[in-house]
This record gives C-alpha cells, sequence and structure tokens, in this order.
C-alpha cells in the first residue's frame, strides 16, 4: 500500500485522507552520525518508522525535510553546527571541526517559517492530525510552536516524545548513539 504523499495519486490520495486524514512529518537533517549511519539518518529513521504506522492506522507520510535548526558557535571567522562543536560539559570531548557531510543548517526563524507554512498547506489539504518527528532540535521547535499553531491552523499536532521540551521518553533519543543505531538498524537496514 503506498502510503508516501509524492507517490500518490489525486484519487489514491481522496482516498487516503477521507480513511485518515493524517499526516505524517519526518524532521530530518543531512548531518554526521559517525562513521557508522548515513548522514540522513534522522529523517530515515522517522519515514522508516511512520511508513509502516500509515499503513496500519492510516494517513500519509511527507518527504523528509533535510534543514533543521540546531546549536551555532561562532568563533573568530569559523562557525560550528550542531556535533561540529564540542559541548562544554561533555563526558567525550573533542575539537571543533566541520563534520563530513554536514549540509543542513538553518536559524531558528527560518526552520518556523518553514514548518508554518507546511503546516497552512497541510491544513489547506484536509489533514486533521499532524505528527512530526526526527531531528531533536527541530523537534523541540515543533513542541514550543505546537500550542500556537493548532489554534491557528485548527489540526492537532504531535510529536513521539514524551510531553515536555526534552525527549527523556520516545524515539530518537540520542545522537548516532545505541538509539538511533537501534532504530536504523530496524527501520532502514543498512
Amino acid at each position: 500500500m503506498n502510503v508516501r504523499y509524492q507517490d500518490l495519486t489525486p484519487r489514491e490520495f481522496r482516498r487516503r485522507i477521507a480513511d485518515a486524514p493524517i499526516a505524517y512529518l519526518p524532521l530530518g537533517t543531512l548531518e554526521w552520525h559517525g562513521e557508522h549511519l548515513p548522514l540522513g539518518s534522522d529523517g530515515m529513521i522517522s519515514s522508516g518508522f511512520f511508513e509502516p504506522l500509515a499503513r496500519d492506522v492510516g494517513g500519509i507520510v511527507l518527504p523528509m525535510l533535510f534543514l533543521g535548526p540546531d546549536r551555532r558557535v561562532v568563533q573568530g571567522d569559523l562557525e560550528w553546527f550542531g556535533m561540529d562543536s564540542c559541548r562544554p560539559d561533555s563526558k567525550h570531548p573533542y575539537p571543533s571541526q566541520p563534520l563530513p557531510g554536514s549540509a543542513y543548517w538553518i536559524d531558528n526563524d527560518l526552520f518556523v517559517a518553514i514548518l508554518r507554512a507546511i503546516l497552512k498547506q497541510l491544513a489547506r489539504a484536509g489533514f486533521k492530525i499532524i505528527v512530526a518527528h526526527g531531528h531533536g532540535p527541530s523537534t523541540m521547535l515543533w513542541q514550543q510552536y505546537r500550542p500556537q499553531w493548532q489554534k491557528e491552523f485548527s489540526v492537532t499536532l504531535l510529536d513521539c516524545w514524551a510531553d515536555g521540551l526534552q525527549p527523556a521518553l520516545g524515539i530518537q533519543t540520542d545522537h548516532a548513539a545505541t538509539n538511533e543505531t537501534s532504530l536504523m538498524m530496524r527501520c532502514i537496514p543498512i
């Protein structure tokens, strides 16, 4: 059964949205996830989780977003994004460096504007429930704006973490470690 938005014909789209007006939005990045995982792991895991869910429960899976927010550290003429810069409290310090393949960073305001535009279009298309999940900083911004957007677009917004801004429980609760590696092995065998 076809559940990917970009692959649906208009007839298939109408049938799927009539049965279950649910959209699944993988919040991915093209970001270093260690030497053992693909650069698109965040979105690949989300898509790999959402596609069987859409087949079982109903709904439609959108294409993965590959741009997202993250930490930005400026040191002179250099900029470090996300995992490029080791956190000061890290148990495993490493030198700041551009990590191979990372090409995803956008600032929070632009990311919020992109999500808002997507939500406006999905509500217009008839979706009533929108589930977004993936890259940690992207999901945190989703949670932050969720109450505002639910009112603005009259939709229910969900993610795959427990309530609150920190991913204490849920899927994708680490970065390229045991959780994400296990999910990648299960969702998208490599």
